[in-house]
């Protein structure tokens, strides 16, 4: 039998996998489906990004994500 002593940090890489199902609109204070979203403007197509139709402002997936205005689920994958 083998035993290992460590001391220190273990660093482990993990990606989260996000599933959409709805998204605020800003403006009327109601969650749309994503479809609708997306033909609402409230999603830039190239990027992925939230657009706040209040302000004009494109939010970062991940940053609309914490502040809920992507309405998801997500997988933690631990590599």
């Amino acid at each position: 039998m083998y035993v290992i002593c460590f001391s220190g940090t273990i660093q482990e890489e993990v990606t989260r996998t996000y599933s959409v199902h709805a998204v605020v609109d800003q403006k009327e204070k109601i969650k749309l489906p994503f479809h609708e979203a997306v033909s609402k403007g409230l999603i830039d197509p190239d990027t992925g990004n939230y657009i706040n139709n209040v302000t004009g402002h494109h939010v970062p997936v991940i940053e609309a994500i914490r502040k809920g205005w992507y309405k998801s689920s997500s997988e933690k994958i631990a590599y």
